[in-house]
């Protein structure tokens, strides 16, 4: 083992990125009780946003309290159903729904995961008692509790897009779960209607708010039998009692029951009795449940129809809900290749409109960023791809060779990308770029490698349209606050580009070598270096007496105390270091051409000569390109040598930098 490591000992796990200590910190040490009032005094996500990541397994006490409070949360107000066991298939005998009274607390425990699985590595810290608790968070009637907990399911998935369903804990109920949020309200408003694509006029045949669903029972608990005529209804007394105001049943001769929810004049009424509007949804399905025995598969998509119809007086709520829709989607992808060839086939048309919201110029950033992730899980996925490849889906809206078609758009988008960034209109009052633009950025990238990658395995000659890689480059270089974290998956994009032989040259001759070297040069530069500051507030241990982590220690406390990093650059850097790294190639002379090249070695020796300015992500991948290069080519060593770079590495032998 290396490093001395015993075998079969356990692996250290490293603490996260500096920014994130203090938060990291302040969630170990407090309770479970403690959590929110901890969250709202440290947690901050735009500090994840603009810090390297790290790892889950060292968040482990985290998740573990962050579950905790939800289980607690969950016993505390949430409503238990029960549905009728019909079937040795059933798969779920009852519900548990949140109440919809005092739900901030728990929205910013779930935004806080989903923040946590978005920018950490290594996601198998997650248990199976937290995603089976996330899973209970989808039968909210709240759409932002709704949203996060599919935003945590799909980046803990997406980690795992590559395994089979068995191994992500996510069970048959889960699975439905998600089919029915998929399918929406059923009925008007379509989704281009409620993404503000197309006009919703209320002038329809079911109008909007009005639910209506279709089911049939084998078996009745009892006799329907119509009231007198002359019979005068007691006034509602409960939220119970006045649900029966807002449904309607109707059974046909062949016992189909149809039954019609006024949702909107539920959310309308005005009255004492009928409850606070967040908990009226639950108190309809209540009521239906216990007048009709409904199983999961009845029920669920009718509780989904229900709080989606709930929404619809909110603009923002009903997008929401749209969002959702598309994301519940890439979680069945990524989870239930099954399921998803049997959606695609019944709801094929609601593909094509998702398609359409990918070309609109007028479609909110959140939105559109939510169909990028769907599509970049489609085209990514190995078990979704087989299912759009299946014979009976061929040729479908989304398959990877239809996609190709989109191909122009795509390029659009891409190339207007950067100038739009540095627009003043998508910025906040502080200059930097809104957050949900940073979003839909990272998924646009992202998206845009996979669907580069896609188009070069289905192509026969493994030619890569270099014209993609232009917005790639120049983004980098906008240097606007707030996109660090777009920026970074701008260059993991060409380093991807990069990791592939078969199109690795052409990347090289479309100018990518010169514009990371610039750019190298420029963020090495943007770094002061002025290590005569301040002395360090602790004196070095004594390298008599101290032992090894407490040298250490001692190190990385006086480079963190040094160091003048741009915050949210570090991340930037590393990246750009690995990128160049995949530049070296092995063809004839090309380790000594980019050796020479005067961006590469000053920015490589002013980095190794102040490691304390650096960091030490930043002087690990330096030393990383430097060996490279060597190794490529062995008559770099004497360049090397030349430069003086033997010196330096000597004296960081003599005295390692911390971290080292």
């Amino acid at each position: 083992m290396s490093g001395g490591q015993r075998q079969g000992a356990p692996k250290k796990i490293r603490e996260p990125p500096a920014p994130l200590r203090g938060l990291w910190q302040a969630v170990k040490d407090c309770s479970v009780e403690a959590l929110p009032a901890t969250l709202r005094a440290a947690y901050k996500r735009s500090v994840f946003t603009t810090s390297s990541k790290g790892e889950l397994a060292a968040w482990v006490d985290g998740l573990g309290k962050c579950e905790a409070w939800l289980q607690q949360w969950l016993d505390q107000r949430g409503v238990q159903l029960a549905f009728s066991d019909t079937g040795a298939d059933e798969v779920q005998k009852s519900i548990t729904i949140p109440t919809g009274v005092d739900d901030g607390d728990a929205l910013l425990i779930v935004q806080f995961l989903a923040t946590l699985l978005e920018h950490c590595r290594n996601k198998a810290a997650m248990t199976q008692t937290t995603v089976q608790t996330l899973g209970l968070l989808l039968n909210s009637p709240s759409v932002e509790v709704v949203h996060e907990a599919l935003m945590v399911l799909h980046w803990y998935a997406g980690s795992h897009r590559q395994q089979r369903t068995q191994s992500l804990y996510f069970d048959r109920k889960a699975q439905h779960k998600l089919v029915s949020i998929a399918a929406g309200w059923g009925h008007s408003p379509s989704l281009l209607q409620a993404t503000g694509l197309e006009p919703f006029s209320p002038s329809t045949a079911e109008p909007p708010g009005v639910v209506k669903y279709e089911y049939f029972l084998q078996t009745y608990a009892w006799v329907k039998t119509a009231p007198p005529a002359d019979a005068v209804p007691a006034p509602a007394a409960t939220p119970a009692e006045k649900a029966a105001d807002w449904v309607t049943f109707e059974v046909s001769e062949s016992g189909r029951t149809t039954v019609t929810v006024d949702v909107a004049a539920a959310m309308a009424d005005a009255s004492d009795v009928a409850g606070p509007k967040a908990d009226r949804p639950c108190a309809i399905l209540k009521y239906i449940l216990t007048r009709e025995r409904l199983s999961f598969h009845h029920a669920y998509p009718l509780w989904t129809r229900i709080r989606c119809a709930a929404g619809l007086a909110d603009p923002a709520a009903l997008e929401r809900w749209s969002i959702c829709r598309i994301m519940a989607l890439a979680v069945l992808a990524l989870t239930a290749d099954n399921l998803l060839r049997m959606f695609l086939l019944h709801c094929s048309d609601w593909f094509q409109k998702v398609k359409e919201v990918l070309s609109s110029n007028t479609v909110s950033p959140s939105v559109f960023a939510a169909v990028l992730h769907l599509l970049t899980v489609l085209l990514s996925s190995t078990h979704a791809c087989e299912a759009l490849n299946s014979s009976d889906l061929r040729g479908s809206a989304l398959s990877p060779s239809t996609l190709a078609a989109s191909q122009g758009r795509l390029l659009q988008i891409l190339h207007e990308a950067p100038a739009k960034m540095a627009d003043p209109a998508q910025h906040d009052a502080d200059g930097a770029l809104r957050s949900d633009y940073q979003a839909m950025y990272t998924a646009l990238f992202g998206f845009a490698s996979v669907f580069a990658l896609s188009q070069v395995q289905h192509s026969n000659v493994h030619t890569l349209n270099t014209a993609i890689l232009d917005p790639f480059l120049k983004v980098p270089r906008l240097r606007v606050p707030g996109t660090e974290k777009v920026t970074a998956k701008c260059i993991s994009v060409i380093e991807n580009l990069l990791a592939q032989d078969n199109i690795r040259e052409q990347v090289i001759d479309a100018g990518c070598t010169q514009h990371l070297l610039a750019l190298l040069h420029e963020e090495v530069h943007h770094v002061d270096v002025d290590v005569d500051g301040p002395a360090p507030a602790e004196a070095p241990a004594d390298p008599a007496t101290a032992t090894p982590a407490d040298l250490l220690w001692g190190m990385r406390k006086r480079m963190e105390a040094t160091r003048r990093f741009p915050a949210g650059r570090e991340v930037v850097l590393t990246h750009v270091l690995r990128a160049v790294s995949h530049c070296i190639g092995t063809s004839q002379g090309a380790p000594v051409a980019l050796f020479s090249h005067h961006h590469c070695a000053d920015s490589l020796k002013r980095i190794l000569t102040n490691p304390a300015a650096y960091g030490q992500p930043v002087l690990k991948f330096a030393a990383h390109v430097l060996i490279s290069l060597i190794n490529a080519d062995h008559t770099v060593c004497a360049l090397v040598i030349d430069a003086g770079f033997l010196d330096l590495v000597l004296q960081m032998v003599a005295a390692p930098p911390a971290d080292a």
